[in-house]
């Protein structure tokens, strides 16, 4: 598992650690699926392929167009989740991509909530608020490789001057700590722990 330092402090709202473990026949074949897994977390555009139905995640630049290829930090990430979404955020939930770590046996990518690139304020446009975080791993452990996420203060976003995304956001918020969100990232993580 990943070492702490690797993620944000805990310092207020809720925390989640949702994971995975494939056990592997050889040292090879293990480090062919932390290579896969990294490759996988890193085309965020496939994520729906791998997560199945639920939010539908698109890779954007910083002036809100679409990216293909691969991450890196300083890109957002658009969020489309089912049900309302968020006024300020022309009805999505955005976050930044501020951290990858890539290493020979560990891989981590942590974003953060942010404002919409296309906006004309700065108000961070997710429901969580601008302090929450979420990291996904893969890292390799012998014979073993686990997919990880690692969310860290969650809080819902009620600072908002909208007062429809203020509902909206402590509404989602409060779902998603409850362990709606649970589901989606338990899919994420199986999909990229997935072999075929």
């Amino acid at each position: 598992m990943t070492n702490e330092k690797d993620i944000p402090d805990q310092t207020k709202g809720s925390s989640k650690d949702i994971q995975e473990v494939a056990h592997c026949k050889t040292p090879d074949e293990a480090h062919w699926l932390f290579n896969q897994g990294r490759y996988k977390l890193l085309n965020v555009n496939n994520w729906n392929e791998w997560c199945g139905n639920g939010a539908d995640f698109c890779l954007m630049d910083e002036t809100g167009e679409h990216l293909e290829g691969v991450a890196n930090v300083g890109d957002f990430i658009r969020i489309d989740i089912p049900g309302p979404g968020s006024n300020e955020g022309m009805g999505y939930d955005w976050v930044k991509i501020v951290d990858i770590k890539d290493g020979d046996d560990l891989f981590t990518m942590t974003v953060k909530p942010a404002s919409d690139p296309n906006a004309e304020t700065n108000d961070t446009t997710h429901f969580f608020d601008k302090d929450a975080s979420s990291t996904f791993e893969v890292s390799l452990h012998d014979n073993d490789v686990l997919a990880a996420v690692h969310g860290r203060n969650e809080k819902p976003n009620t600072e908002v001057r909208n007062f429809f995304d203020k509902i909206r956001n402590f509404v989602v918020g409060k779902t998603a700590i409850a362990g709606f969100a649970n589901l989606q990232w338990n899919r994420l993580v199986k999909g990229v722990l997935d072999r075929d």
